[in-house]
This record gives C-alpha cells, structure tokens and sequence, in this order.
C-alpha cells in the first residue's frame, strides 16, 4: 500500500512538471454586484496554478481580501483554466469556485472566467479578466468582477 501511495504521489508531480507554473501578484478587481441599491466593491488577489498542465487545461488556487460596502472579508479561490493559444494575445476561459468569509456571514460562489494574456517576455504577462459570478449564502446575487493584473512565471 505505501508503494501504491508513493507511485500515485510521483505521478502527480510529473504531472505538474508538465505544466507551467505562475503567480499572479497584487491583482486589483472592480465588483459590479447587482443588488437593490447596486454595490460597488475592491479586492486584492494573490494567486498561483499551472497552465498547460494536460494539453490547454490548467489548475489555478488563490486567496484575497475583498473591501465592499466598508465591510472586509477573506476569500478563498479554485478553478480550472482553459488557455486557447500560447503566443500573442492568449485569450483564455475557465470556471471556478470562491468561498469568502469575514463581514458577518460565509458566502460560497459559482464563476466563470473570460480574460485575455497578453505575454510581455517569456516570463511575465498582463492579464486581464472578466468573471461573471453567481454568490449563494443568505441571498442569491449575480456580480461581474473585472480583474487586471501581472502574471510571472518563475
């Protein structure tokens, strides 16, 4: 059984040697949440993954700090992500999961993913997204975060 544990342990490793990994540092974001009055908010992500880990399909994690309404709260984040090129201008889709916690009450979260990559050199890009969300915990509210930041790859 240790042997079984340690194969499936080095295999998930190759795997991600695979990919690519990359940090997206200081990502600002604009919250559009559609609500009765409309809410604007600001949130900073800090978030990591690898892209191309089986073909064009990537894993992507992170955390931020979300200010709205002058109430913080934390979130956590998770998705896969789809990038449809590898030079140029890269769009790229996904779909993904947030939990935010803070302000009162734990609010879990549906989002899709539709941005653009943009490759400065080999090592650092402009990204820009945007993620239209649904967040479940006490109400049902439909939002649209736009997302603009640096991706490095190590």
């Amino acid at each position: 059984m240790k042997k079984l544990v340690w194969i499936g342990f080095l295999l998930v490793l190759s795997a991600f040697a695979q990919g690519r990994a990359f940090l997206e540092g200081s990502t600002s974001s604009i919250d559009l949440t559609f609500t009765n009055p409309t809410q604007f908010g600001l949130q900073l992500d800090l978030s990591g993954g690898v892209k191309e880990l089986a073909g064009p399909f990537g894993l992507k994690g992170g955390a931020g700090i979300n200010v709205e309404q002058g109430t913080a709260s934390f979130n956590l984040s998770a998705g896969a992500l789809f990038s449809f090129g590898r030079s140029g201008i890269i769009p790229q889709a996904g779909l993904g999961f947030r939990a935010n916690f803070g302000g009162g009450t734990t609010t879990f979260a549906v989002q899709a993913q539709v941005g653009l990559e943009y490759p400065v050199n080999r090592n650092v890009s402009l990204v820009v997204d945007t993620l239209p969300t649904v967040t479940f915990g006490g109400q049902t509210v439909f939002a649209i975060n736009m997302r603009a930041g640096l991706r490095v790859y190590p």
